[in-house]
Order: structure tokens, then sequence, then C-alpha cells
């Protein structure tokens, strides 16, 4: 089986049609939601900023996801250990 690669016109076409949807999955909250209902999920959001950064994209309202995750911290939200992996492991 050979396996074929994109060329480069297709491979940035797709690309963008990706960070599109995953825009559109962006919530009146700030965050981003895969089922596209409020509210927001906390991991959803994570995932779709670090698929926007394999992409080497970023997001369109990065203002919003932060006030989003600092009203998911205030509330208590983020206290548990899986909170602390998904802001540890984003900048990577």
């Amino acid at each position: 089986m050979k396996i074929r690669l994109a060329s480069p016109e297709t491979g940035s076409s797709l690309r963008r049609e990706v960070a599109g949807y995953i825009e559109r999955c962006h919530l009146a909250d700030g965050g981003y939601f895969f089922a596209r209902v409020l509210p927001s999920s906390a991991l959803d959001t994570f995932f779709a900023v670090k698929s926007l950064s394999l992409l080497r994209m970023k997001p369109e309202h990065p203002r919003d996801i932060a006030e989003f995750f600092f009203g998911m911290m205030n509330a208590g939200w983020l206290n548990k250990m899986a909170g602390l992996y998904a802001s540890s492991s984003s900048g990577s």
C-alpha cells in the first residue's frame, strides 16, 4: 500500500478547514465545546487550543479563553490534578 502525502496547497487548505471547525466550537462563555452547547468544557478548550497550536495557528479570541479559565479557577473547578496537568502541558 502506497501512502500519498497531500500537496502543500491541499495541506494549507485542510489546516484552515480544521481550524475553522475548531473556532466554530468556541462558545459565548469563552471556552470551547465540540458538542457546541453551553457551558464550555475545560477539557475541550484545552484540546482546541492544543490542536490549533499543532496546526501552527492561534485562537481567534485568546482573551476570552483566558477569562474562561480564570472563571473556572475562581469557581474551584480547576483545583484537581487533571486541571494542573492541563495547565502545565499547554505550553508545550
